[in-house]
């Protein structure tokens, strides 16, 4: 058994890759960047076998995405997955629900997908292992050639050069072009992307609500400001600007909501740290007020049911308007139904930053018991 590791800013994962691929290797290579781990299985240079724990990746979500599943359907596949312990696209094809073609075409785009985007990482640590595969399971046969992925990720490099011009943070604000909408359903990506804006989300705001891998949102974000559609705005007073109405970021939350709830809870908490550690902020920000990590937020019972003081819908009042992309997150589903233990299940990030948060806008008058 070989094995070669080592950190992303000593050696970048794409001369991994081509190492790799030039060699015909055939092994496990592990790559880890705070709580995201992904692992690519490779035979005689070529991928076979892609792992996440980050729920944005599920197979089942980029079946929901491309219209080829609905989420009941998606829930009774899960059902039968947790008693035959069967891979998901090939119990879609089992059972007949999506054509085989098109599971191994939507598992091919995924399966590049999670690779190109971890090439963009240049901090954490890789680790590749010449072991036999330890995975089993029926599957659907997929196999990309590495070379095909290093290409991509090459051609690729110019995309996200020019999108940095385009939205040069995460703070970006975004706006509407209102003359020039193209017929879209609300559902798709695209509307939603349109109906964020419209109320002058950030490109932050954006990732965090919508459960898609950042070339997926960003691709089509792009696509719809060189269409005229989309514009990135930056306001006179960043610090004073509104924000969206609390109704529409639970709504972009939705989507990240029914994975998890679709998924066990061991998922969950995977989800709620792996989106944690990407460290969603604002440029510049203010240090909120739950950011001490060295006490432990007051007792608080999970059962208590939190509600917004100004009602759960319309603007939100002045003072959120410097909140961080993660205490909007919660402030969305805080909706005078779900318990303090419903909204962490379903917060991305860690308990106690999350309680930390509720106790924050508790103390800010924002929220009540």
């Amino acid at each position: 058994m070989g094995r070669l590791e080592g950190d992303l800013d000593a050696m970048s994962l794409a001369d991994v890759v081509i190492w790799l691929a030039n060699r015909s290797m055939t092994g496990d290579l592990v790559v880890q960047r705070g709580g995201v781990t992904r692992r690519f299985r490779t035979e005689d240079g070529i991928l076979t076998r892609v792992a996440s724990n980050d729920p944005r990746e599920y197979f089942g979500q980029f079946l929901v995405h491309f219209g080829l599943l609905t989420d009941d359907q998606l829930r009774r596949a899960f059902e039968t997955q947790g008693s035959t312990n069967v891979l998901l696209g090939r119990i879609l094809v089992m059972i007949g629900i999506v054509p085989e073609n098109q599971i191994s075409q939507t598992l091919k785009v995924k399966m590049s997908e999670s690779m190109l985007d971890a090439l963009r990482w240049t901090r954490g640590r890789f680790a590749f292992d010449t072991t036999a595969p330890s995975e089993t399971r029926p599957e659907v046969d997929v196999r990309i050639p590495l070379h095909e992925i290093h290409t991509e990720a090459s051609l690729r490099t110019d995309f996200w050069a020019s999108l940095s011009r385009i939205f040069p943070s995460g703070s970006t604000v975004l706006g509407v072009n209102e003359n020039n909408i193209p017929p879209l359903a609300a559902e798709t990506l695209d509307g939603k992307i349109i109906a964020a804006a419209r109320h002058g989300c950030t490109v932050d705001d954006l990732l965090l609500g919508l459960n898609a891998t950042d070339y997926l949102i960003m691709s089509r974000l792009f696509g719809l400001q060189q269409a005229g559609t989309i514009e990135a705005r930056t306001p006179s007073n960043p610090s004073g600007r509104s924000l969206p109405p609390v109704d529409l970021m639970r709504g972009l939350g939705d989507l990240s909501d029914r994975t998890l709830r679709d998924a066990d809870f061991h998922g969950a908490n995977q989800l709620a740290y792996a989106i944690a550690q990407r460290g969603y902020q604002t440029a510049a920000p203010k240090v909120p007020a739950y950011a001490n990590r060295n006490t432990e937020p007051e007792p608080m019972s999970r059962e208590l049911v939190p509600k917004l003081t100004n009602g759960s819908t319309g603007e939100p009042a002045a003072a959120q308007s410097n909140m961080t992309p993660k205490e909007r997150y919660i402030l969305a589903r805080i909706d005078g139904e779900r318990t303090v233990q419903g909204i962490i299940q379903i917060s991305p990030m860690q308990d106690i930053e999350a309680m930390r948060i509720i106790k924050s806008l508790e103390a800010q008058g924002l929220v009540q018991f």
